[in-house]
């Protein structure tokens, strides 16, 4: 549910706020119910300052805000403050790192970051690098490849995503090519970088979503 709410998968809204809220109320219920689960409060912990980004990522007109462009001064202090200390409950409960715990972690450095340019990267690949190993997954792979092109290079990043381009469950999977597309435009390859990105607009079935990567296709041929 709060997937669906923080990134919609169809429509003409990039985010559907709601979903995201009765998601979060829900995971607090059940936090009180099973008090001694880590991995309850890491879901929670996550969800909580996942939500403090809400209303910056979109635009007065609804158009998408990707992380690294948003205002940070207008994140919800209160809900990464809740959400810090729900991470913390659930590492206190002494007990080894579950997917959740480790995605709360990752959202944590981002929170933690008061400006783009000081989002701790190693520490985010070195998080996917161990979440990869609990929770084997080849969109977290995709992720990891992000973290990598910006803690290290671009090249390193491309290097795991051309490895996932053969994965079937990944066949239809708008957000491989736009990763790819993302990449080759950082190493200056701008023909295959505005291929991806048109390619991953055809796939995706959000209307905003399929704005935005043909906006940035567009900003590759006026870079040609």
């Amino acid at each position: 549910m709060f997937n669906e709410g923080f990134s919609a998968t169809s429509g003409d809204s990039w985010v559907r706020p709601l979903l995201c809220q009765e998601a979060l109320r829900l995971g607090r219920v059940l936090a009180e119910h099973a008090p001694l689960e880590p991995e309850v409060h890491g879901l929670v912990a996550l969800m909580e300052i996942q939500s403090s980004r809400l209303k910056t990522r979109m635009g007065p007109s609804g158009e998408p805000i990707l992380l690294l462009d948003q205002n940070r001064a207008q994140w919800d202090r209160l809900l990464i403050r809740r959400g810090l200390a729900a991470l913390e409950r659930g590492k206190q409960l002494g007990k080894s790192y579950g997917p959740y715990l480790l995605q709360a972690e990752i959202s944590a450095c981002h929170a933690k970051a008061t400006a783009a340019a000081d989002t701790n990267w190693i520490r985010i690949a070195a998080l996917y690098e161990a979440l990869s190993q609990v929770m084997p997954s080849p969109i977290v792979e995709l992720n990891r490849a992000v973290a990598v092109s910006m803690a290290f290079s671009p090249v390193f990043g491309l290097q795991i995503v051309d490895a996932l381009c053969s994965e079937p469950s990944l066949k239809e999977y708008h957000l491989l090519p736009s990763v790819r597309g993302d990449l080759l435009m950082k190493l200056g390859q701008l023909h295959e970088a505005r291929a991806e990105f048109e390619r991953a607009a055809a796939m995706t079935r959000n209307i905003r979503e399929r704005e935005l990567l043909l906006k940035r296709a567009t900003e590759c041929m006026r870079q040609l």
